[in-house]
């Protein structure tokens, strides 16, 4: 194998934002870097990065998703939502059509396939 190969890249090692993170959590860090923590972790310690899979995720619950949708991370409010607001970054697809749900089931873009 190559001597520079580090890690796949489906789950990466970041440091944790400040504020700390629960596995589960959707983590954004900078304005591309998108995924799920796969464990607990405080500021500054290291973290797993889930950048792949599919994923309950916290949803804006006045929105309809469809099955198919392209969904944008909203970091002011936490949440998946439908609109390309300034800030929001494209993080995954939703596979499960849901009306007013405060939840929903998406699958994550990796950062080189999200785009805008």
């Amino acid at each position: 194998m190559a001597t520079n190969f580090i890690q796949s890249g489906e789950v990466v090692t970041v440091v944790t934002p400040a504020g700390g993170v629960s596995a589960g959590d959707p983590v954004m860090i900078g304005v591309s870097l998108f995924g799920v923590a796969t464990h607990d972790a405080i500021a500054t310690a290291p973290l797993e990065l889930a950048l792949t899979g599919v994923w309950t995720l916290p949803t804006d619950n006045t929105i309809t998703f469809n099955a198919g949708d392209r969904c944008y991370w909203e970091p002011g409010a936490g949440q998946i939502d439908k609109t390309l607001d300034a800030g929001a970054v494209a993080v995954a697809i939703c596979l499960v059509t849901q009306v007013n749900q405060t939840t929903g089931t998406f699958k994550l873009m990796p950062p080189d396939l999200a785009g805008g």
